[in-house]
């Protein structure tokens, strides 16, 4: 098979919540909507730890936070993307923008979605 330029994935439901919990029509929402349709790099990375953490409980029935091996890395990854949103997103730096194109509100939900997901205690 060749090596395919790009692939296609869908956001998880509860990315999708959270985006639709931002204010109609605000800056935040103009915002993020770039970054999904454009591939935010923190938007897509906490999305699929979402799908990871999902796929663990599918694979062995129990919470990922339960993994004596890997929970500590999974939420160590989790933290840390949401370390970056201190900055702006990779989209907004490469298309120049002044407004970021992510919305760090809907993305600390995403991460409290994760969290849950996973079993581990929210902050």
């Amino acid at each position: 098979m060749k090596t395919p330029e790009y692939y296609t994935a869908k956001y998880q439901p509860e990315t999708i919540a959270c985006a639709n919990k931002i204010e109609e029509g605000s800056v935040s929402q103009q915002s993020h909507a770039i970054g999904m349709l454009k591939g935010e790099p923190i938007i897509v990375a906490m999305d699929a730890m979402l799908r990871y953490v999902k796929a663990y409980e599918k694979r062995f029935d129990e919470k990922i936070s339960t993994d004596y091996v890997f929970s500590g890395h999974v939420k160590d990854v989790i933290d840390g993307l949401a370390e970056l949103l201190n900055g702006d997103g990779a989209v907004a730096w490469e298309m120049g923008r002044t407004t970021d194109s992510k919305d760090n509100v809907a993305l600390y939900k995403m991460r409290d979605a994760v969290y849950e997901a996973a079993g581990f205690e929210k902050l």
